[in-house]
């Protein structure tokens, strides 16, 4: 199968690395709201490359089902309206390494919005 290339207009999560498992669904308007199936989730493959396309001002994100390690038994439709992606859970299993983390939390709504918690696990990278 030939690589799949995907674009976006908006600016892609920055936690997007090359090796990233790729996902895609179509969406589904119920009771106003867009949703897909976990039966509709469908594996890309594997992101080989990313980055900004100045030709049409859009962030591309390069996946290349030949280096899969698992073919979906799916194919892949034309009509992909959402895309996530997940870690190698092999080689990003452990906590947050290092001795400097800042968080930033931005609340875009103009109603009240409340947090209620937040938790994180922190690793020293060394000593």
């Amino acid at each position: 199968m030939a690589a799949l290339l995907l674009k976006f207009k908006q600016e892609l999560n920055v936690s997007l690395t090359k090796g990233d498992r790729i996902y895609g669904a179509s969406l589904n308007s119920v009771a106003g709201f867009e949703q897909a199936s976990i039966d509709d989730l469908i594996y890309l493959g594997p992101c080989s490359d990313l980055g900004f396309d100045t030709s049409d001002n859009t962030y591309a994100v390069l996946v290349n089902p030949a280096n899969q390690e698992y073919v979906s038994p799916n194919t892949v439709p034309l009509n992909i309206t959402y895309a996530m992606f997940s870690k190698n859970n092999i080689v990003n299993i452990a906590n947050v390494k290092g001795y400097y983390a800042e968080l930033e939390f931005i609340n875009n709504s103009t109603e009240k919005a409340e947090l209620f918690s937040v938790g994180v696990g922190v690793e020293q990278s060394s000593k």
